[in-house]
């Protein structure tokens, strides 16, 4: 169907209306005529469907493709995830080993501390001093009459 056939088609069907209702059908039969054409041309320059054989082989081909694209992605991603926390472990390992270091000097001088002290509480505790002894034994006899009359007394009192 052509231009002229598709107008003077229009003519002979719609003779009876006005002109502009025939104006407007032979613009939607122009349109419609270059619609067909181009449909058409496309499916003239398509040429032949490939046989399934070969469709089935091209589809096996893309998932291939498909499958390899996704591993390299994954291998890409998990190569940079190792790049990002390698220095953080580095980071952290020398962070803990720092602090041990620390913690094991603190308690050298914790050790050193208290081996001084007791050094000195040695050195500087007597029992009694010399002139303080007469007193110390009155104390310790003192302490000792007030434990054995306790003991007495409960016993008198009990009985």
């Amino acid at each position: 169907m052509t231009r002229e056939t598709t107008t003077r088609q229009v003519r002979d069907l719609y003779a009876e209306n006005d002109a502009a209702t025939r104006r407007n059908l032979e613009g939607l039969a122009n349109s419609v005529s270059h619609f067909r054409e181009a449909i058409h041309h496309i499916a003239e320059s398509q040429g032949e469907p490939l046989p399934i054989s070969q469709q089935l082989e091209k589809a096996r081909q893309r998932r291939q493709s498909s499958q390899r694209r996704v591993m390299l992605e994954w291998a890409a991603a998990m190569a940079v995830c190792v790049a990002l926390l390698l220095p953080g472990i580095g980071y952290f390992q020398n962070r803990a080993a720092h602090l041990r270091e620390q913690q094991r000097l603190a308690l050298e001088q914790r050790e050193a501390d208290a081996a001084l002290l007791d050094q000195v509480a040695n050195e500087v505790s007597e029992g009694v001093p010399d002139s303080m002894r007469p007193l110390a034994e009155l104390d310790t006899d003192y302490t000792s009459n007030q434990i054995s009359s306790d003991g007495t007394e409960n016993n008198n009192g009990t009985k």
